[in-house]
């Protein structure tokens, strides 16, 4: 399979379906960068949990899978719901960059996860627009759902022991 393909028109059918759906949104390839930023991604939170924190770890894929549940089920137009996981990838992949600068330089600290999330907050909230949101809902969606989420979660897991 070539992930870097042109887009097929969702209008015309698919060899393999030859009665397709009959809507206009196009097929969106991932790019070879889309894939070196979800293995990034998945590298940083290796890291973070080998070296940091087993709750920053845990806490942090929980809270982007609810903003991502949050942002797709409250619009099921395909091209919005590309661009919103789309904007989250570019969001987390420049939160974990600089959490892996965090790692080399002298570990994950509570200043470095702080620089994380004033890079990742500035990246998502600044582009409400590419999601389809006014910039109250992309605040409420960041702040209310994504650190919301990994408060809870993290808050119960250090309580209940996991560091």
């Amino acid at each position: 399979m070539n992930l870097t393909s042109t887009p097929h028109t969702m209008s015309e059918p698919l060899p393999n379906n030859p009665t397709g759906p009959t809507s206009r949104v196009q097929a969106q390839p991932y790019s070879a960068f889309r894939l070196f930023q979800m293995a990034l991604v998945g590298l940083g939170t290796a890291a973070i949990a080998i070296q940091a924190s087993l709750a920053v770890a845990i806490a942090a894929p929980i809270a982007w899978a609810m903003l991502l549940a949050v942002l797709l089920t409250s619009d099921r137009r395909a091209e919005v719901q590309h661009r919103r996981v789309m904007v989250c990838l570019d969001t987390a992949a420049a939160g974990i960059v600089v959490l892996l600068a965090g790692v080399v330089i002298d570990g994950v600290t509570w200043p470095w996860l702080l620089a994380s999330q004033v890079v990742m907050a500035v990246a998502f909230l600044t582009r409400w627009r590419r999601l389809g949101l006014s910039p109250a809902w992309a605040a409420a969606a960041w702040f209310g759902v994504l650190d919301g989420v990994y408060l809870i979660v993290w808050g119960v897991l250090f309580m209940g022991g996991v560091q």
